[in-house]
């Protein structure tokens, strides 16, 4: 994860997760690192605007050295509000759909992949929506990008999607090309394999890539999906009252 923090003392871009803003990592050790290694993709996952501006510099002069290995880099941030994120009107929690577009629409000409997301709050019990689906795909009409379906993955939560398949469904027939990359979270519990398996039936394989922790005992697995779902539905429908 890509974020605005320091390193020792110097304020720079550095790789971190939040809530974490110190690192003994920088970015531009980091991505000079995976330049030199001739085997590696690169997947960025920016969480602040202010790294996002601040990194691009860079990957526009090492985007050709990645291509020139068959390699290629990954421009990854939460440009729209997902399940969960109910005012769309407050960016604060997810960084602008334009402003991150604009930055990016030139590498992905150049030959980088964008990797988009909805932002969204865990664990939730919200599906996605077709109404979160037209709108990136209105993000990616007012910049261009439709026809670089082969360059676009969507990373999508896997539990949310489970809860209603088709709204991706959707956006993968509306973004040809396009592929949906289904996770779970930093501390989200583990899925269960039947919760995958059933995915695995309505999505189609050749577009769909998993990067999801599975409970290595199904029926706690099933546990976790069941207590998600609930804990999720709590928190979103009876939300503690701010005092």
């Amino acid at each position: 994860d890509a974020l605005s923090g320091k390193v020792i003392s110097e304020r720079v871009a550095i790789m971190a997760h939040p809530p974490s803003k110190t690192s003994d990592l920088s970015f531009k050790e980091f991505i000079n690192s995976c330049c030199e290694n001739s085997r590696v993709h690169v997947k960025l996952d920016f969480k602040e605007l202010e790294a996002a501006q601040e990194c691009m510099p860079l990957i526009e002069e090492l985007v050709p050295r990645f291509l020139k290995n068959g390699r290629t880099i990954f421009l990854n941030a939460d440009i729209l509000p997902g399940p969960g994120i109910d005012n769309h009107n407050d960016t604060s929690s997810y960084i602008d759909a334009d402003v991150f577009m604009e930055l990016c629409r030139k590498h992905v000409a150049m030959g980088a992949a964008l990797s988009l997301g909805w932002k969204m709050s865990l664990p939730t019990s919200i599906p996605y929506t077709k109404t979160q689906m037209d709108r990136m795909i209105a993000v990616l009409e007012k910049y261009q990008l439709t026809t670089f379906g082969n360059s676009i993955v969507f990373a999508v939560n896997a539990r949310c999607v489970y809860l209603d398949v088709e709204p991706i469904k959707y956006l993968l027939d509306k973004v040809e090309r396009s592929q949906v990359l289904l996770w779970t979270g930093i501390g989200e519990p583990p899925t269960s394999s039947t919760m995958i398996s059933k995915l695995k039936v309505h999505l189609a394989e050749d577009r769909t890539g998993y990067d999801v922790q599975m409970s290595s005992k199904e029926f706690i697995g099933i546990a976790y999906d069941v207590a998600c779902y609930f804990y999720g539905f709590w928190l979103y429908y009876f939300p503690k009252t701010k005092k």
